[in-house]
């Protein structure tokens, strides 16, 4: 295929996504209590904590900063068993983080996965065996999950609504969709996870953008480009205008999602909360430290002298230690390692909201587990309906994305979070073509400035450890150069723990 069309898109991948509803003019009555959380005050926690004397020296020979799951997974991967994991927030988990309504755990990040083809990288697959998470079915030539109870049906699993009414996808079944998929057909099986396993001959598709890409191939339709639009978005925190072409080739070639051995599908109500669970109960408690802030870093006779603020007690203390797995956001270097700050600089964060609406009452209409929402706002994802995940409450949880010049609307929402709740129960109202608000039982705000790295061509492939193994000092997360994907997650982790075992 090289067919070429006539009528260029424009850079922001064919027609714009409607902007922001009116809300003035939209207003109800909320008559629930609305509770917000975030993790931006690190720049003014570490300010503080400059001021306070260390009253007490640790001694480790690995100190891990950050306790996502990439931090959890290092943790796990190390030979020694000496070593301090630091995490900032009052919880575990990172993007992957969960929030208890109820009694019960709902997820505020990443909500799902899928099961892993058998050519995904062996440590990782490893990994997860060992927690008795996956295991190998050899008829379908996959990994596949134990806890089938959180396992979604594919007929519950999506639904997508537009303005012209409901479909079963963003991208329609079109002669489009078709030349698309034959498009994609041939990369299906070569795009693995992690990515650092992907074929050299495959490499120049990181260079390009996903819609030159396109562009190269197809003759679009504004519909095909706005569904795939609002799937790399949802994914990768940016367009088709803005990811590398590996970057969106791999989302749909990296499993056989068209094909006849479609992967399952698990979300448990807490999401990907249920990984950081699982690695941290492979742990000693002890070892582990939330409301624990690293601000500042130190090396000294080859040794680095890390001070941290525990949140909670407001006592600094310095952890002394051999090597550093620095499995946090790396846009904080730039207040504890100023050095190796320069080494991300590049790098763009989408940043995210997440608002879990506890309902009092189900409210009647087509609900999946996935409800996407196309052509309604721009920032907007959807929700995710708990009520197919086998959870004991009734939630609803509505995503939305921002682009990296939009973080500064996040400290407007959280000085003033009731105006996004506000927006998000329009968007529920024009969804269910009915006033939801009576239904709500509370509402809860995570605003995540930094939320996921986006995968921009030439992003990929760029493992920051070449350049600082020689100093003991290792990365691992999604934003050292990898997807923001879960397995990628846990096998950055990994990688960069089998780095200190060598």
């Amino acid at each position: 295929m090289d067919r070429r069309h006539f009528v260029k898109l424009s850079a922001l991948g064919s027609v714009a996504l409607t902007g922001c509803l009116d809300i003035e003019n939209k207003k109800t009555a909320l008559d629930f209590p609305i509770h917000a959380s975030s993790n931006m005050e690190t720049g003014h926690k570490i300010m503080k904590a400059v001021s306070i004397p260390s009253t007490q020296t640790l001694q480790t020979e690995t100190l891990i900063i950050g306790g996502g799951i990439a931090g959890l997974s290092a943790a796990n991967a190390l030979n020694s068993n000496d070593f301090l994991l630091m995490e900032m927030d009052d919880e575990l988990g990172g993007s992957s983080g969960a929030k208890t309504i109820n009694g019960n755990l709902c997820s505020q990040g990443a909500h799902y996965d899928l099961s892993y083809p058998d050519n995904y990288g062996k440590d990782g697959l490893s990994l997860l065996e060992d927690m008795n998470v996956i295991g190998f079915d050899s008829i379908k030539s996959q990994f596949t999950f134990k806890d089938t109870q959180f396992l979604i049906n594919e007929e519950n699993q999506e639904t997508c609504y537009t303005r012209d009414g409901f479909h079963n996808s963003p991208i329609k079944s079109s002669v489009n969709k078709a030349d698309f998929l034959s498009l994609i057909s041939p990369y299906v099986g070569e795009m693995k996870m992690p990515t650092r396993l992907i074929d050299d001959k495959f490499k120049g598709l990181n260079n390009i953008t996903f819609f030159d890409f396109l562009d190269k191939y197809l003759i679009h339709d504004p519909q095909l480009i706005s569904g795939i639009d609002y799937q790399m978005i949802d994914d990768y925190g940016a367009n088709c205008s803005r990811i590398s072409a590996l970057a969106g080739i791999h989302y749909y070639a990296c499993r056989d999602y068209y094909g006849g051995n479609k992967p399952e599908l698990f979300s448990p109500p807490e999401g990907n909360y249920y990984f950081v669970k699982k690695l941290y109960d492979q742990l000693k408690p002890e070892q582990v430290k939330s409301s624990s802030i690293i601000f500042h870093i130190e090396r000294k006779n080859n040794l680095y002298y890390s001070k941290y603020l525990n949140t909670q007690t407001n006592i600094v203390q310095t952890v002394v230690s051999k090597n550093i797995i620095y499995a946090g956001q790396k846009n904080a270097l730039r207040f504890i390692y100023p050095q190796y700050h320069q080494l991300f600089k590049a790098t763009n964060y989408s940043a995210w909201v997440a608002i879990n609406f506890e309902l009092e009452n189900e409210i009647k209409g087509p609900l999946k587990w996935q409800n996407d929402m196309l052509g309604v706002n721009k920032n907007l994802m959807g929700f995710v309906n708990s009520g197919t995940q086998k959870s004991k409450d009734k939630v609803l949880t509505m995503y939305l994305c921002f682009n990296p010049k939009e973080r500064i609307k996040m400290p407007e929402i959280m000085a003033n979070p009731s105006l996004i709740v506000q927006e998000g129960v329009s968007f529920l109202n024009e969804y269910f073509n009915t006033s939801c608000e009576q239904n709500i039982k509370s509402a809860h705000v995570k605003v995540m400035g930094h939320a996921m790295p986006i995968p921009e061509k030439g992003y990929l492939f760029n493992d920051r450890n070449d350049q600082t193994k020689k100093d003991n000092f290792y990365f691992s997360g999604v934003d050292n150069g990898r997807l923001p994907l879960m397995f990628e997650a846990l096998d950055s982790g990994i990688y960069a723990a089998n780095l200190i075992n060598r």
